[in-house]
């Protein structure tokens, strides 16, 4: 069997806040969704935004922008959802805007050196020809939402 280059690509979807892009498997993202108002939790973890429902279920609202260090967003109209099924289970992420999927061979993910991928949300950059992207690893995303709550 035939190996070709674009077999062996990983599709990544991209998202901004701010002037910066972020990127997440594309394999972890259950559905991305307009923004719609959310229900605001007293005592929360500071980067959890409200809670939504989904199918039902009650999911929280991480916010993104807090969560990276680039401050608290003002969730509105032109914000997105970014429904993603990590290790800890099913959770939403508010960011700016979803740009379309992109596809990269595995090479352009280079991790940053010194960073522990199951310790810090971003541990690699995503290099294309004309920019750079920071991926972001969403168990430590998980990882960080537990050890807040706790």
């Amino acid at each position: 069997m035939n190996t070709t280059p674009s077999d062996m690509s990983r599709d990544l979807v991209v998202f901004d806040i701010g002037d910066r892009e972020f990127a997440i498997d594309n394999s972890a993202v259950c559905d991305i969704r307009d923004w719609a108002p959310a229900t605001t939790l007293p005592h929360r973890p500071r980067h959890i935004q409200s809670v939504i429902t989904v199918d039902g279920a009650v999911v929280p609202l991480v916010d993104m922008s807090l969560q990276l260090g680039l401050g608290r967003a003002d969730p509105c109209q032109r914000h997105t959802i970014i429904l993603v099924r990590p290790a800890s289970g099913l959770t939403a992420l508010l960011v700016d805007e979803v740009n379309r999927p992109i596809a990269v061979e595995p090479a352009r993910i280079q991790p940053v050196a010194g960073l522990a991928p199951e310790k810090t949300l971003i541990s690699s950059m995503v290099t294309l020809e004309d920019r750079m992207i920071c991926f972001v690893e969403l168990n430590a995303l998980s990882g960080n939402v537990e050890s807040e709550a706790a």
